[in-house]
């Protein structure tokens, strides 16, 4: 019994550890497609989940974003303020018709889980100076979010945001039904992702961690998945690797994620 009970808690320890260090941010928004009207644009709202569950699962506090904002279909940014309380969400107003880009970055840093004098320690810093790691990473974390106003159409939901990781869609959603294919590219620090894992679910498939479709891109970084149920949709993508250039002796790997939003109707 007290074997198994020690193989227990090194199992929850490294369930626990790497659950920590495996959120996932993404963008929720309450209207994807926004009406023009004679008087103006109705507007919308965008909530920001972080951790497992789609649509919603842990709160991540605004302090921990480096960018938010919205971006126009001619390239034009507006930083968003973010609305404090409960998640972190922000208004979104329109000035112009056409595609516009939620983008989200998180802070970047180190997660670090050791044991010191028989308790276990978590760590926002690298794994320098510390004995009985159990787990270190270095992560970022990426998030876009499409919305399309009035009935204007054009291709600026596919332009690259230079985010380090980044979906990009190549298939227009306004186009989409239930059983098309959505393709699109993943690209790594500008460069296609090649055979990098993507994890898609709509809104209701599960309220756990369950995905409702998982593929992967060729060495182009390409990739579809089909369209199984309409609503809300997101995809993820994520990169794990050995620890390189300054990250080396400082975490066991690193770790990038970025999802990306939107709507099937």
């Amino acid at each position: 019994m007290k074997k198994l009970s020690g193989c227990l808690i090194l199992f929850l320890i490294f369930a626990c550890s790497h659950a920590a260090t495996a959120h996932d941010l993404w963008i929720n928004c309450t209207d994807h497609y926004v009406q023009q009207t004679e008087a103006g644009f109705h507007d919308s709202k965008v909530y920001l989940g972080w951790g497992h569950r789609f649509p919603v699962d842990d709160f991540i506090p605004a302090e921990l974003l480096t960018v938010f904002e919205l971006i126009d279909p001619q390239g034009g940014i507006t930083p968003l303020e973010a609305i404090i309380g409960g998640y972190t969400a922000a208004e979104l107003e329109f000035e112009m018709p056409g595609s516009h880009i939620v983008s989200v970055i998180g802070n970047s840093g180190y997660y670090t889980m050791y044991m010191e004098n028989g308790e276990m320690h978590h760590s926002p810093e690298s794994m320098e100076n510390k004995e009985n790691v159990i787990i270190s990473a270095y992560f970022e974390e990426y998030a876009k979010c499409l919305v399309f106003v009035g009935d204007e159409r054009d291709n600026a939901f596919a332009e690259p945001l230079n985010h380090d990781l980044e979906i990009v869609p190549i298939t227009d959603p306004r186009d989409l039904k239930v059983g098309d294919m959505f393709e699109f590219q993943v690209l790594f620090e500008g460069r296609p992702a090649s055979f990098t894992p993507v994890t898609s679910t709509y809104s209701g498939f599960s309220s756990g961690m369950d995905m409702a479709y998982s593929t992967g891109v060729g060495m182009d970084g390409y990739g579809a998945i089909r369209i199984l149920h309409w609503g809300p949709q997101m995809l993820n993508a994520k990169i794990e690797r050995p620890p390189e250039d300054d990250h080396i002796g400082k975490c066991q790997y690193e770790r990038y994620s970025a999802t990306l939003t939107f709507e099937v109707r």
